[in-house]
């Protein structure tokens, strides 16, 4: 038997993934073996991520590992951890855990298409939480109309050590959870097709957000997330900076850093998997967070072609 509209949904998540290894690969034509492989492992964890989308339900919430040590986006160092659990407008949630070792702690709730949301509707942070390292916290959401999910960011000053604090979202009142429809279950495939689009779209010349620069070797002037700047996942609590590198082979990247009073600061360099043994390499963050005013942070040498640097 047949489900023609969750039938189509799936087809159409489908040609997705196969359009977005074309546009990964074809517009930074041509690759080398490394690339390929760069773009493959990228393209797996996109449609691995992309999948949170399908089982996620709103009124039997749950926070799940966003990124996990090998699926990570551009941006996420391994100094920081991310959960997601999807929410509604029919709803109203409650969530709560207690603090432990991480220095940064935050819950924003983004609202409009799942797989590249316009807004953000809710961001607290755990000063806003009043929450101290150990103390317990609690934070109700009410979302909007058009909320599609929460994520929870934690950041670490050493992540080897440093505890992670705990959560839990719970369900305070609205519609119990039921087995879906045909056209619910097929929203939720839509909801991974947008993903995997928003995430392997070819590169637009002229459509970067205000802090990253487009010229090799200099890092943009550092500015806030804003939502009108292409949406998606940011958070407006955080600063960024973003920048290309290219470097020969007798070269090293160096940043000349001032740090103003903060709860975090990681300095992140994508390089190339051969150069980094398949691992994406972020600066110590201690580096820079011992020394608040001045630091200068030296990255492992690449062998070629540029790739980003995020502060």
């Amino acid at each position: 038997m047949t489900r023609p509209v969750i039938d189509a949904a799936i087809a159409e998540y489908l040609q997705a993934v196969e359009q977005g290894w074309r546009d990964v690969c074809e517009p930074r034509e041509p690759l080398g073996a490394i690339d390929v492989a760069d773009a493959s492992q990228f393209l797996a964890a996109i449609t691995e991520g992309a999948l949170t989308f399908v089982h996620a339900d709103p009124a039997a919430p749950q926070f799940v590992p966003w990124v996990t040590p090998d699926r990570r986006w551009a941006d996420n160092g391994r100094d920081s951890q991310y959960w997601m659990a999807p929410v509604d407008g029919a709803h109203r949630y409650r969530v709560h855990g207690t603090r432990r070792g991480e220095c940064y702690l935050s819950f924003t709730v983004y609202a409009g298409t799942p797989g590249h949301p316009e807004g953000v509707a809710l961001n607290v942070n755990h000063l806003a939480l009043g929450a101290r390292p150990g103390d317990a916290y609690e934070l109700v959401i009410e979302p909007p109309p058009d909320a599609c999910y929460v994520i929870c960011r934690q950041y670490f000053l050493d992540p080897t050590r440093d505890e992670a604090a705990t959560l839990q979202i719970d369900v305070v009142d609205g519609s119990e959870a039921v087995t879906p429809t045909d056209d619910a279950i097929a929203a939720r495939w839509r909801g991974a097709t947008g993903f995997v689009r928003a995430m392997t779209r070819p590169p637009v010349i002229g459509n970067a957000p205000s802090y990253a620069s487009t010229v090799v070797n200099e890092i943009g002037a550092p500015a806030g997330w804003r939502s009108d700047e292409g949406g998606g996942r940011g958070t407006p609590d955080q600063t960024y900076a973003l920048g290309r590198f290219r470097l020969d082979h007798d070269e090293a990247l160096v940043m000349d850093v001032r740090v103003p009073p903060c709860a975090y600061t990681s300095g992140w360099a994508t390089l190339r998997r051969a150069d980094a043994a398949g691992r994406r390499t972020p600066a110590p963050p201690r580096s820079i967070t011992r020394k608040p005013r001045h630091s200068a942070t030296r990255m492992p040498r690449p062998r070629s072609s540029a790739r980003n640097v995020l502060m």
